[in-house]
């Protein structure tokens, strides 16, 4: 029974009489000018018509078959619309599924489409149409899209055409004719182009469009396409064909690339004096035709914004280059300068004259137009004589002006070091005692050279009672010695002596200062300082600690304190060593054994230069907070204690457990995301953030400065009340649930601190594994589902899972917790943010799915900030015989895609008598804060008053607000006289009313002269009466498109009447 009824309508629609209008039929992007069809040379001259409309006035939520033609206007007269047009038909999908369709038919499979409208039954698409031999086809014809359509449900109908006319040229030399117009681009396959002939395409009607392609895109329609291009256009990414009249006194000014799923613009190329590009193309007055054709690269128009980058990511030179070049490269230009600030991003190397390397930071500028090309910078390197090993100098773009930076916004040059050996001084402080008789110095060069260095050490400085050569004596003059260092085998090694005499006097210690210098050779050598001290032996002995601190953990068993003698005499000497246990936090006797507090201890000859007191430390298995024990030394006969050296601290740690940063062991490194450091037992320290999520036991999250991580224990709690903002210590052994890193098996948990500072959200698009127990916000999202929202409260241990999407489509979850107060509020409305703690739950490996957010409390759930729209003035007025009138509106801010109705919302005015104004759905693109668009004023030639026509913003889609200033009210001034009469008020008859363009005037006063006015006020057919036969009945025939017109009659006697006509 439904496939008779569905036949029945396609017949009823093929033999409907002509209702067709163009009301429901509303441009969006419709082309000025299509390819004809040329006898002469066939298909090789045609392209595809391509074209965007919005249907509107059908069935909501509809799915409807349909078929489009071109139309002239015999066509729209026809009372037999299935047979109406002609061409065959091109269908773009969204999804990217092009077809092509010839012998359309509504009843016949395979020969038409379908679309579906929204739930205002409405529907805004891509259309295409291929022109075929038939002379509406022709150059120098109108066609008008023409569309038939009926729903699969509903049997709905719709007959309607695209006011739009498209008007047909040869490609040709003439300057009625056109010029094809070609290109390479960076854009999407599948997407579009639009030519203008002006830069701002606001409110103007392309002069073409055309197809990106891809591999696949005009596959059905090939043969269609010029010759002189086919094989370079035609299934090769990025290429595109259209083409501009000839007559353009301007030129090509835009090219536009539109997107295949919106039609919103995705970028466009300008050029203001349409001469295109480094190679100077011009588009001015063409005369090309199809055979020498305008072909546009990448270096003209890419369709993509011009990006700047470095050449490459790393590059390296040695130390010795002098110089240094490196490259910032610039394509896909545009006809603005472009600038980026270059700068040094850091580096191991130094900069600066003197340091390492200098350069100039600057701002690089690549002018207007032009071809791919490179900025040059050069590095001056210097060359010193420090074994230095690689250096890195890191420079970087940033600050772009009409530009993109590319992915190499970074590059990293490696100066490779140059020197061969380096001398070394093992020891550059060397002890002895006065009456060792020698002293020596060790001296290293670590690689093999091809000549030996030669070199000197010489006595810089000595100390005021160290005398030359009676005490010390370096070589034969007593102060220089000069020596070869190096082998071209192997490292070499040699040991320098100096005399050293005894002498019986009590003194200071005898103090050389040495210098050792590189005199001719290729080594690395710095002058070297070598202090060389001859320690007196007749005075006291001098009692150091060899350490000042020491950190050891609890079961070391016994600490060896270690004392040097750096100094003794030949007498012995004494000295205490002492526990200060009122300085110290461990209990003498608890954590260490000391006793009695103060020991003496006896220096003499057979005392060893190194001093061993072994101090006993007890384990007790106990945690504790970290403990201090101070040691000090005491002079108490013939010794002295050096200054500096004279206490030792002892800190004394924990050594239950090891202590991690919770970024050493939350990583998840391996494909699978399984915990590295899984089953590791150890004791963390963090911030507590969020609420417990257990109903019994604990689970929440722990953060440290390095990272994040889960904490679980079940049914134990240690007696701890999960407390945001408790700095805690815990141990346990890191495992994994269902994704997440945690620690559970928990032995100890001990409250620190409490209010502690908590972490700041980072603001992120989605949730991820980078997201993991990091506390994050998701800015401008609504609910995929509200009826997900657990608007009663949960069973204990619940959760329910809320989907959200933000404002690009991304969709993500939610994960509302029983445990806290989120669960049994009210549902957020619109676009929100909300912050809370990433989580995951995929209960299988590999980890790399089933990522939510986890809100801490209903106060993580604010209202988003959105972009507001409004009319720029909510009053204005126009005299009736104006065209249009233009309608301001301004978005703030405007940093978000949306769309909004355009509705006329009341008033006194009617249409179409008064204005013509359908319900306009307008597309809002990012950072487009202002725009307009126009409604038309109608002149109906009656005195009938000023009226008042009420616009009005509605149904908003999308992220955004409705302003205040969402009314305008217009005022539309009459501009007739009070003369003008009706028909009826001069016995004058007009028939038939609609008429289909023939129709007849009656009048008992004999007519001068007949006007037929648009509704625009424009002129289409005037009378003018001598004939006295006919000046009382007159026939006429108009050949327009359907629509409202006004009659005006002026009789006799010079009196003037008006009336409206319809034509069908």
């Amino acid at each position: 029974m439904k496939k008779i009824l569905l036949l029945l309508g396609v017949v009823m629609l093929g033999q409907a009489k002509a209702q067709v209008t163009s009301s429901q039929i509303g441009p969006i992007l419709v082309p000025k000018y299509a390819g004809a069809t040329k006898a002469s040379t066939g298909d090789t001259t045609r392209t595809p018509i391509i074209f965007r409309v919005r249907i509107n006035g059908l069935k909501p939520n509809e799915k409807y078959k349909y078929i489009t033609k071109g139309s002239d206007t015999t066509d729209l007269k026809t009372r037999s619309l299935s047979t109406a047009g002609a061409g065959n038909m091109i269908t773009y999908n969204t999804n990217g599924t092009f077809k092509y369709i010839s012998s359309q038919s509504l009843s016949t499979a395979g020969k038409n489409d379908t679309f579906e409208t929204n739930m205002m039954g409405e529907y805004e698409g891509w259309f295409g149409l291929i022109n075929t031999s038939n002379t509406r086809f022709a150059a120098g014809k109108t066609i008008y899209p023409l569309f038939l359509a009926l729903g699969l449900t509903s049997n709905d109908t719709l007959i309607g055409y695209c006011a739009d006319g498209i008007t047909f040229m040869d490609y040709g030399t003439a300057s009625s004719n056109a010029t094809l117009v070609w290109g390479s681009s960076q854009a999407a396959g599948k997407s579009f182009v639009a030519l203008y002939d002006v830069t701002n395409s606001a409110g103007v009607r392309p002069l073409s469009i055309g197809m990106v392609e891809n591999s696949v895109v005009s596959s059905g329609w090939k043969t269609y396409t010029p010759t002189a291009v086919k094989n370079k256009v035609i299934g090769v990414t990025g290429m595109w064909s259209a083409f501009i009249p000839n007559n353009l006194s301007g030129g090509l000014k835009r090219i536009e690339n539109l997107n295949l799923a919106n039609g919103f613009l995705v970028y466009a190329n300008n050029d203001g004096d349409g001469v295109w590009g480094p190679a100077k193309k011009s588009t001015v007055n063409a005369a090309g035709g199809a055979g020498s054709h305008i072909y546009l690269d990448n270096d003209d128009a890419a369709l993509v914004p011009t990006k700047v980058e470095f050449w490459t990511r790393t590059s390296s030179t040695k130390e010795d280059a002098g110089t240094y070049n490196v490259y910032v490269t610039r394509k896909f230009s545009d006809e603005k300068d472009q600038t980026v600030r270059f700068y040094v991003a850091g580096g191991t190397a130094v900069k600066g004259a003197g340091n390492d390397y200098t350069l100039s930071e600057r701002t690089i500028t690549f002018k207007g137009s032009g071809a791919a090309i490179s900025d040059t910078t050069v590095i001056t390197i210097n060359d010193d004589n420090a074994a230095e090993g690689p250096e890195t100098i890191v420079l970087g773009i940033d600050q772009a002006n009409n530009c993109v930076i590319g992915t190499e916004k970074a590059h990293t040059v490696t100066v490779a070091d140059n020197d061969i050996a380096n001398v070394i001084v093992p020891n550059t402080l060397v002890v002895v005692k006065e009456n060792a008789g020698k002293i020596g110095v060790v001296l290293k060069m670590d690689k093999p050279v091809s000549t030996a260095s030669k070199m000197m050490l010489f006595v810089k400085s000595k100390g005021d009672s160290t005398y030359i050569p009676s005490e010390f004596q370096l070589g034969k003059s007593g102060n220089d010695s000069t020596f070869n260092l190096g082998s071209s085998t192997k490292a070499d090694s040699i040991m320098i002596y100096a005399k050293v005499n005894d002498e019986f006097n009590i003194d200071q210690n005898d103090t050389v200062t040495l210098v050792l210098r590189q005199v001719i050779g290729n080594a690395y050598l710095k002058d070297t300082i070598i202090t060389l001290v001859m320690t007196d032996n007749d005075g006291p002995a001098t009692v150091e600690f060899i350490d000042s601190k020491l950190t050891i953990t609890e079961n070391i068993g016994n600490l060896a304190v270690k004392i040097r003698v750096a100094s003794r005499s030949d007498a012995d000497a004494d000295f205490t060593l002492r526990c200060y246990t009122a300085l110290s936090t461990a209990t003498e006797g608890v954590d260490f054994k000391f006793n009695p507090t103060s020991k003496i201890i006896n220096i003499t000859s057979g005392t060893p230069d190194t001093i061993v007191v072994n101090v006993p430390f007890y384990d007790d298995k106990n945690f504790e907070l970290t403990k201090k024990i101070y040691f000090g030394l005491g002079n108490l006969s013939n010794s002295k204690i050096t200054k500096g050296k004279d206490t030792l601290i002892v800190t004394l740690l924990n050594d239950d457990l090891p202590i991690y940063k919770i970024g050493t062991i939350n990583k998840q490194t391996n494909a699978n995301k399984t915990a590295d450091s899984l089953n590791v037992r150890c004791r963390v320290y963090g911030t507590v953030h969020g609420v417990n999520m257990r109903a019994a036991g604990l689970g929440f999250t722990i953060m440290d400065g390095t990272g994040g991580m889960g904490v679980f224990s079940n049914p134990k709690t240690f007696g701890y009340t999960v407390t945001e903002g408790d700095s805690i210590m815990l141990q346990g052994s890191v495992s994994q649930f269902q994704g997440t890193v945690q620690m559970d098996k928990l032995d100890t948990i001990i409250k620190i601190a409490t209010g502690q500072p908590l972490k700041k959200a980072k603001v992120v698009s989605g949730v991820d594994e980078t997201t993991e127990s990091v506390l994050v916000q998701m800015r401008r999202v609504k609910m995929v589902d509200p009826t997900e929202w657990p608007s009663s409260a949960l069973a204990a241990n619940g959760f329910k899972y809320v989907r959200v999407m933000n404002t690009s489509g991304r969709v993500d979850t939610l994960n509302i917790d029983a445990e806290t107060d989120v669960d049994g509020s009210t549902a957020p409305v619109g676009y929100f943010d909300v912050t809370g703690i990433g989580a995951q739950f995929d209960n299988s490996s590999p980890y790399i799915t089933r990522y939510v957010l986890s809100p801490r409390s209903i106060n993580d759930f604010k209202a988003s900030t959105l972009p507001t729209v409004n009319f720029a003035k909510n009053k204005d007025s126009i005299f009736e015989p104006a065209d249009s009138f233009r309608m301001d509106f301004s978005v703030i801010p405007a940093d978000e895609n949306f769309s909004f109705d355009v509705v006329v919302a009341g008033g006194t005015a009617v249409s179409p008598t008064d204005y013509d104004f359908a319900t306009r759905k307008i597309n809002v693109v990012k950072n487009v804060s202002s725009f307009f668009i126009r409604a038309n004023i109608t002149d109906d030639g009656d005195p009938d008053g000023d009226k008042l026509l009420i616009f009005a913003i509605r149904n908003a889609q999308g992220p955004c607000f409705i302003g205040k200033d969402s009314l305008l009210t217009l005022k539309i001034k009459d501009n007739e006289a009070s003369v003008v009469k009706k028909f009826a008020a001069g016995s004058i008859k007009m028939y038939p009313n609609p008429s289909v363009g023939t129709f007849n005037i009656e009048s008992v006063e004999s007519m001068k002269s007949v006007k037929v006015y648009t509704m625009g006020g424009q002129l289409v057919r005037e009378e003018k009466i001598t004939d006295m036969m006919k000046s009382n009945a007159l026939t006429l025939d108009l050949h327009v498109v359907a629509g409202m017109y006004r009659v005006q009659i002026i009789t006799a006697s010079g009196e003037m009447y008006s009336d409206f006509l319809s034509v069908q």
